[in-house]
């Protein structure tokens, strides 16, 4: 990742991070606990938009092959938090 990359990428990332902890505090997940399915559900929604939002901008920065290692962390990540939900 270039220097100019790094820096639009940190961006978008903490205005993710700041709209996905605000869903969290909304729908009482808390990032610490184990996954509770139920709660998952229910914010499946904003959490779904929140996801694309954040990888449109991503995807103005990255390059095609930096966006399919994104998309490729993102799943094995959003597999591992359903394997672990409750």
């Amino acid at each position: 990742m270039t220097k100019s990359q790094r820096s639009k990428v940190r961006r978008i990332m903490r205005k993710s991070d700041r709209r996905f902890r605000k869903i969290f505090r909304k729908y009482g997940i808390r990032r610490s606990a184990t996954p509770k399915m139920s709660l998952l559900m229910k914010a499946s929604g904003p959490l779904q938009s929140a996801a694309r939002d954040e990888r449109n901008a991503l995807a103005k920065v990255f390059t095609p092959t930096q966006l399919q290692q994104y998309d490729k962390i993102m799943r094995k990540t959003e597999d591992k938090i359903v394997r672990a939900a409750k």
